[in-house]
């Protein structure tokens, strides 16, 4: 064997080698994240936290698991979820029937299709996971830099709780990293086929109606990153979002049309949206923004807020858990907090040192950002429930930080292995907080609870 030849098996058998120490920790992820947030789902589904509206920072979890169990969602379809149901109930209707042929006999049908509905978010999270890590490589970062950062990504607040809540945030985390993976993909091969982004966009678009901006503002990136004029960028764009909505609305009509639904009840949502804008001021929202991007990683204890529709529901739990009182006119009262925000910066900053492909994707992340801050300026109120639509962005950025202090890679490691502790312990502290506020009040008043009360 020549020389030539002896170099080629042994790069061969190096490749082979990385491939499969990415896969060991993709899969490590994976399995982590998702028994951690199976776990925290039932925990919270034994404290009967499922049961009831906006106990979990204004989360629908009730309704939304109804969604998922029945697809009767309130005998209406859905304006912001078009088709979310849609797409979770048949699945689990199948699982549910596959379970109760495998032996599980006595379980009533409704309560073994409740029993996969509490899977969807965690089996989310199980698969965001390692998405995050690939896209965190395809940034040029090492294996131990990405799986760091990918496991910091798994244990912030953001995917703790949204990854554990029967909810729609933890299924547009994991589509909107799989976008960024897929527009990685296609500046590294100069892929501009519309199928992909297409079906991408069909199922975010599906789960939540807001996804289609973010995964739009990916698909012209990747064209500005193939240097396509702009009137080109913005007409093709155009034509992916044209395609995204026409299958949207035919699948929401046909779903509809199957489960008896009554259409979207528009002068009724736009009702409630006046009534609501005028309680809530834009400017409050907008200045809390920064304060929930923090909070996306480790949130301090949350406080107990009024519970409306437990109060009219006759709920369990006559409040509802918050950090809205903490995100007030660009204020920290929280050291990680300051931190973060710190270190989003200096990420986003270090890009001007990254090859092109990432340079983009840390521009489409400021951008997903932006819409992200202009949207719930005007809707929304504990904006850490929305905050898995911007964790990836987010990761993106603190990504850069390698781009900032190449020289000092090790150290930079050494740093965030640190904050990944500090991290995972507040959040795990926050987490025992909310389970004994649950515990010692069935339907109290929050008197015996160590959690400020903001009623």
């Amino acid at each position: 064997m020549g020389a030539a030849e002896a170099e080629g098996v042994a790069s061969s058998q190096r490749a082979g080698t990385s491939r499969a120490r990415r896969r060991a920790i993709a899969a490590a992820l994976a399995v982590t994240a998702g028994i951690v947030n199976l776990a925290i789902a039932f925990h919270f589904e034994g404290l009967k936290g499922f049961n009831q509206l906006d106990l979990f920072f204004n989360a629908d979890a009730s309704a939304r698991l109804h969604c998922m169990v029945e697809n009767r969602c309130g005998g209406r379809s859905s304006f912001s979820h078009p088709n979310l149901a849609s797409f979770v109930n048949p699945p689990i209707r199948v699982a549910a029937f596959a379970i109760s042929l495998g032996g599980a006999t006595g379980t009533p049908p409704a309560r073994a299709r409740r029993m996969v509905a509490l899977c969807v978010s965690p089996l989310a999270s199980a698969v965001k996971a390692p998405i995050v890590f690939y896209v965190l490589l395809g940034l040029g970062l090492a294996l131990s830099q990405a799986g760091l950062l990918a496991l910091l990504s798994a244990v912030s607040f953001s995917q703790l709780a949204f990854g554990s809540i029967p909810e729609s945030f933890a299924l547009s985390g994991a589509l909107l990293a799989a976008a960024y993976l897929l527009a990685l993909r296609c500046m590294r091969v100069r892929d501009r086929r519309l199928w992909p982004w297409v079906a991408i966009g069909v199922l975010a678009t599906g789960v939540t109606v807001s996804n289609l901006v973010a995964v739009a503002i990916l698909f012209g990136v990747v064209g500005l990153a193939a240097g396509e004029r702009l009137r080109i960028v913005f007409g093709r764009t155009g034509g992916v979002v044209v395609l995204v909505l026409l299958p949207t609305i035919a699948v929401t009509a046909i779903f509809g049309a199957g489960y008896q639904l009554k259409g979207v009840d528009i002068a009724g949502g736009s009702e409630y949206t006046q009534r609501w804008m005028k309680l809530h001021r834009t400017v409050d929202r907008a200045t809390s923004m920064p304060s929930a991007l923090a909070h996306t990683f480790a949130a301090p204890e949350p406080g107990l807020g009024r519970n409306l529709p437990a109060r009219l529901g006759g709920s369990r739990y006559q409040y509802r858990f918050l950090t809205a009182h903490r995100e007030q006119r660009f204020c920290f009262d929280h050291w990680l907090g300051a931190i973060f925000i710190g270190l989003f910066a200096i990420g986003a900053f270090g890009y001007r040192r990254a090859p092109p492909p990432a340079r983009w994707l840390c521009g489409a992340s400021l951008a997903i950002l932006v819409f992200n801050w202009g949207l719930h300026s005007v809707w929304g109120v504990d904006l850490i429930l929305y905050s898995q639509h911007w964790q990836m962005a987010l990761m993106v950025l603190l990504a850069g930080l390698y781009s900032a202090f190449p020289s000092s890679s090790n150290l930079l490691t050494l740093v965030l292995c640190a904050l990944l502790v500090a991290t995972g312990l507040e959040n795990l502290r926050s987490g025992a907080a909310m389970t004994t506020a649950m515990q010692v009040e069935h339907r109290g008043s929050g008197e015996h609870s160590s959690l400020k009360d903001y009623r």
